[in-house]
């Protein structure tokens, strides 16, 4: 393996360019017994390590990492993690938004890379999936999802507010989210689009996804709008996001109906469903009879399948 090199000094407040180091000789992890190489920035004389690039950087436990991420991306609970392997219910709950801004980063970065990939091949479908945080009546919630009807990449999801589905007295009045996070999902797909071409969206009969849709396209568009009342199986235009859906309820604990695994902060809930998206981008394969190739692989955006432990070693990247 070609040794390590640092991509910038780690400290924030050290001039980014140019980037100039030396290395340190190394120390041994006392948890887990690594020998970590060590470096000094010759601009602002500090010391680090390749550790301060990893996302088990200070982790006093860093075996539990994937063991817990596998768990959230298949139905079990903090709880019930934390009961299996043993640990603080504290030591889960502070992996998630560690490892929801992770991969949102992840996925930030390989679509920075390789630019102009999506809208080839196939239609970009979303939709909204409802669930709540706290209170089922007095605070549900918009998960905002787009995907690629092909290969099932999700290219973007997003939590938002909902106002209650009741008057409750007291209680200080919800905003209406659903408008401006499909724009968000639909911004990062204008983002990335593929250069000339017209791209072409499905979605229910939503009347804030046309106006979404005019405020975010940069050109023309095809939009094909499908009645929700239609038969929900494989031939349906919506099928790509239906099953996705249906997969988060199955995958994403937080999201299973009618438990008490639900969420209590919305920004968990959002941490959460980032896991899952890395973990179904590029780890998972596409379908059981797909099993070489993850959706970022298959749309050219990732060069292989990932493994879980690649994916969840360096902060923010993949290191080939």
């Amino acid at each position: 393996m070609p040794a390590f090199t640092p991509p910038h000094c780690p400290y924030p407040d050290c001039p980014p360019r140019p980037f100039l180091y030396r290395r340190r000789g190394t120390y041994t992890r006392a948890c887990d017994g690594r020998v970590v190489p060590r470096f000094e920035c010759l601009k602002c004389q500090r010391r680090f390590s390749s550790q301060s690039f990893r996302i088990d950087y200070r982790h006093r436990r860093p075996e539990l990492n994937i063991p817990i991420a596998e768990g959230l991306d298949s139905k079990v609970t903090m709880r019930q993690l934390a009961r299996m392997k043993g640990c603080n219910l504290k030591t889960v709950a502070r992996r998630i938004p560690l490892f929801g801004q992770h991969f949102r980063e992840l996925q930030r970065q390989h679509l920075a890379e390789n630019p102009n990939k999506l809208g080839k091949d196939a239609a970009f479908v979303f939709d909204e999936l409802e669930t709540f945080e706290q209170n089922r009546i007095e605070k549900p919630l918009t998960v905002p999802i787009v995907v690629d009807g092909k290969t099932g990449f999700i290219i973007h999801g997003e939590v938002g507010m909902l106002p209650a589905r009741r008057k409750v007295e007291g209680a200080l009045p919800r905003p209406n989210e659903s408008a401006e996070m499909v724009k968000r999902c639909l911004t990062v797909v204008a983002n990335n689009l593929a250069p000339n071409i017209t791209p072409h969206f499905v979605s229910d009969r939503k009347s804030v996804y046309q106006k979404a849709l005019r405020l975010t396209m940069p050109g023309s568009y095809a939009h094909k709008r499908v009645p929700s009342t239609e038969q929900r199986d494989f031939t349906n235009p919506l099928f790509p996001i239906n099953h996705l859906f249906a997969m988060l309820r199955d995958g994403i604990s937080r999201l299973v109906r009618r438990n008490w695994a639900y969420s209590k902060k919305r920004e968990r809930l959002l941490d959460h469903l980032w896991i899952y998206i890395g973990y179904r981008n590029y780890v998972r394969y596409i379908t059981n009879y797909c099993q070489d190739l993850s959706p970022a692989s298959a749309m050219g955006i990732a060069p292989r399948m990932y493994s879980l432990r690649e994916a969840l070693t360096w902060r923010g990247r993949i290191s080939l």
